[in-house]
């Protein structure tokens, strides 16, 4: 693969209310290593502002070419059949001040995407409750729609992450993640020990099972596809 990216920013001056502005442009491409034929390409113009109250904003068109050379499921009621495709979508995205006790970022996503359509919302908010605690949450609806084959896909993904920092050394996350399109729930817990610069020792509880699985479902899904506990350390050192 190969890419390029190019931006050019400025500052503006003291009695404005924006701080500064950034435009960009963005082309990539992947070609497959089997026969050099096209797999991916995306050229993506786009323009970034921040204001000095820290709202910030995201805007981008992107231009794509997508090879596919076997059908691939979106969902069991969406596929992507293997083929040539072209075509364009906008991406947004808005960011209001982090220094604030209540912070969000939106972004939304609408325009082409293969053979259909595409419109993408999600919603990012953080409390941050106190100096040692923040809670976060996200929201991301997404729905695909290819009038030709009359097929859609509609799906909610709702994610939660409590952030615990009792101290510098010491702090303990949980997030939990429920997709309904594929019918999941992901669920971690982490404590980190970091008693010096270098070195960090973590546990870890990962939980990954599935859910509104209907009772006729044959084969009986387990009730838990992944669940781990994992205790890591790592030691950095200079030789």
């Amino acid at each position: 693969g190969m890419g390029t990216r190019l931006q050019y920013g400025w500052i503006h001056g003291e009695n404005s209310r924006f701080f500064n502005n950034r435009v960009m442009f963005q082309a990539r491409r992947y070609n497959r290593v089997s026969d050099g034929s096209l797999e991916s390409m995306e050229i993506s113009p786009g323009w970034f502002v921040n204001l000095k109250n820290g709202l910030g904003a995201f805007l981008e068109l992107k231009y794509m070419k997508e090879g596919v050379d076997e059908d691939f499921d979106l969902t069991d009621d969406a596929i992507i059949p293997a083929g040539d495709y072209e075509f364009t979508a906008f991406e947004g995205r808005i960011f209001t001040p982090s220094s604030k006790p209540v912070s969000a970022r939106i972004n939304v996503e609408a325009g082409g995407f293969y053979d259909g359509n595409i419109i993408s919302l999600g919603a990012e908010p953080i409390l941050n409750l106190s100096a040692s605690l923040q809670l976060s949450g996200e929201y991301q609806f997404n729905s695909v729609h290819f009038p030709e084959r009359d097929q859609r896909m509609k799906s909610h993904i709702v994610r939660a992450n409590i952030l615990y920092m009792y101290s510098t050394k010491l702090s303990a996350s949980a997030f939990v993640q429920l997709n309904n399109a594929h019918e999941v729930f992901v669920g971690n817990f982490r404590i980190r020990f970091n008693p010096r610069e270098g070195n960090d020792l973590y546990l870890v509880y990962n939980e990954y099972r599935g859910f509104m699985v209907g009772d006729d479902a044959f084969p009986v899904p387990p009730a838990y596809y992944n669940r781990a506990i994992m205790l890591k350390y790592t030691h950095t050192f200079r030789l």
